[in-house]
């Protein structure tokens, strides 16, 4: 298996995307910037992941995970920070084990071992993204490959969302404006 130096983060980002689509999950990669720290999101039987991938050389810290767990509050039950190429520093380690029910790290021995369970082993094949959302659940469809769904629902090619710090500090700065005005 790969040491995935050889890739680029958006290649890692879409094979993680791949991988929980083979555990199951409909799976969303968000776009390249904005994405509030979330680079893919998971759901299945209701429980919503969302999944930071990092394909950073030196080892990940306790402020990427606070960052990763700030960016999912509120919108997913857990969070998942993967690490393609490196690990975990100590600091980062004893955070998830404080914050375990809310988030999991997982170093590139890991993320190679989870690949290898589901038989993706890169290189793999490239398709072109595509999300079907289903406007009643608002869940994802399918992820790479659209369902024949007589062209009822809307294609997303990327997902935007705001975190819900800035949702708040959006609304915090409306009222001071209307106090303001009074």
């Amino acid at each position: 298996m790969s040491d995935f130096s050889n890739y680029s983060w958006q290649d890692m980002e879409h094979l993680v995307g791949k991988l929980f689509e083979k555990k199951g999950y409909e799976v969303m990669v968000t776009q390249k910037t904005g994405d509030s720290g979330i680079d893919v999101w998971a759901e299945k039987d209701g429980i919503k992941i969302g999944i930071q991938v990092k394909h950073w050389n030196a080892d990940i810290g306790v402020v990427e995970a606070t960052q990763t767990l700030g960016a999912g509050m509120g919108k997913a039950h857990k969070c998942i920070l993967i690490s393609t190429k490196s690990f975990f520093t100590s600091q980062a380690l004893e955070y998830q084990r404080q914050n375990s029910h809310y988030i999991e790290l997982w170093d590139s021995n890991r993320f190679k071992e989870e690949l290898g369970k589901y038989d993706l082993n890169f290189p793999y094949s490239k398709q072109p993204i595509t999300f079907v959302r289903d406007t009643k659940t608002n869940s994802i469809q399918d992820y790479a490959k659209p369902k024949e769904t007589a062209g009822k629902l809307p294609k997303i090619e990327h997902h935007v969302g705001l975190s819900p710090r800035i949702t708040i500090v959006c609304i915090i700065l409306i009222i001071m404006a209307v106090v303001a005005l009074i």
